[in-house]
């Protein structure tokens, strides 16, 4: 397909440094596959290393590794202006748009309980039940699953806190020790904040537990436990609807097994927080 993009990508190849022209062919062969990537996942596939792939990107005008996908997704888009989903376009009336969206959402949690690995999960459930303090860590739509987590395993009485600030969520790791948890949730594991916060939390020796699509990718080079939130987004469609179902789903997944292990004393806990609300509802 001869879009602007991928000439511009074939035309700078005799300009690029050896191994960034490794990575350009591969883009170039799997432009389809390349917008789902991760750039730990692209280095891999193209034999090079993550800086390599952010050099190329740079050497190609974008700003980073997400604005190259941008453009790609852009060049691959077959009509201007039509594009709303990978699945969906402005072609498609109401009923087919509903019937694609709820159809994608069904099909990305069975696949993610089909991918969840229940070993990491009980792993993550250990350290989760036996940390003196735990930090929870997300930003954008995976903020919203960060709090989710963190009002769950209040719930549970577990010593949990999440800020919406991500400058507050790294100055938190510096309170963290051995005996602590740090949940990291992105759904790229390419978010800077929240790598950020793993890297620092890892540094203070606490264990890291990442939620994330990419198993392959900067945050989980500092996960002691990962949790794969299966369910691909391109640049254009990130943070929709079925990510965060499948992060949710995967978050009650952890408050069960948190529940199994502790029995009684998460009950009776979350018994007493039913009751400190209760006076605010009719």
């Amino acid at each position: 397909m001869e879009t602007v993009f991928l000439a511009h990508i074939e035309s700078n190849l005799s300009q690029l440094h050896p191994a960034e022209r490794k990575v350009a062919r591969y883009i170039l062969n799997h432009p389809q596959e390349t917008v789902y990537l991760s750039v730990a996942e692209l280095a891999e596939r193209a034999g090079v290393s993550t800086a390599t792939v952010i050099r190329l990107s740079q050497a190609l005008g974008c700003q980073g590794y997400y604005h190259l996908k941008m453009s790609l997704m852009k060049s691959l888009a077959t009509t201007p202006h039509t594009y709303v989903d990978e699945d969906i376009d402005l072609s498609d009336d109401l009923h087919t748009a509903v019937n694609k969206v709820f159809e994608q959402s069904i099909n990305s949690l069975k696949n993610a309980s089909q991918l969840l690995d229940v070993e990491q999960l009980q792993r993550a459930v250990t350290l989760l039940s036996e940390a003196d303090k735990i930090a929870i860590s997300g930003v954008g739509t995976s903020g919203i699953a960060a709090q989710d987590l963190n009002y769950k395993l209040i719930r549970l009485g577990l010593p949990t806190q999440h800020y919406i600030d991500s400058h507050i969520q790294l100055i938190t790791c510096c309170g963290l020790s051995e005996q602590s948890a740090v949940v990291a949730i992105s759904h790229s594991g390419s978010t800077h904040e929240v790598v950020e916060v793993a890297r620092l939390a890892k540094e203070m020796g606490a264990s890291v537990i990442a939620l994330t699509h990419h198993t392959r990718s900067p945050l989980t080079t500092y996960a002691d436990v990962i949790l794969r939130t299966a369910s691909p987004e391109t640049p254009f469609t990130s943070g929709k609807i079925s990510s965060i179902m499948v992060q949710m789903a995967v978050i009650d997944c952890i408050c069960i097994g948190v529940t199994l292990v502790l029995g009684e004393r998460a009950i009776q806990h979350a018994e007493k927080t039913a009751e400190a609300v209760k006076s605010t509802k009719y």
